[in-house]
């Protein structure tokens, strides 16, 4: 069985993705070449993403399901298993990320 590759933002199967330091390497330089700071995310999201920082949700510290995909869009939505202190930040980041239209 092959490897597959998802994006860390999207959950989705990312072919040709790239690499995103979760804190930019313009604010955060002694960060640029830890493994702890990378995530694997596609080009268009890490675009989006920019020099935001810690203000979107890191992929790595979500809890088990604090989204659902909607199909066919694949759109992300919140469930109620978001805790409220991140409910705000999971919203900006869904609509920051372009995860979900509107």
């Amino acid at each position: 069985m092959g490897l597959i590759i998802c994006s860390a933002y999207s959950v989705m199967y990312e072919p040709v993705g790239t690499v995103e330091h979760y804190l930019s390497r313009d604010n955060y330089r002694n960060l640029a070449y830890e493994w702890s700071n990378l995530r694997f995310a596609s080009a268009w999201i890490n675009s989006c993403k920019g020099t935001l920082d810690d203000q979107v949700l890191d992929p790595f510290d979500l809890g088990d399901d604090w989204f659902e995909i909607l199909l066919p869009s694949l759109q992300l939505v919140l469930t109620d298993k978001v805790p409220s202190q991140q409910r705000q930040k999971a919203e900006f980041t869904l609509k920051r990320l372009r995860l979900r239209l509107g």
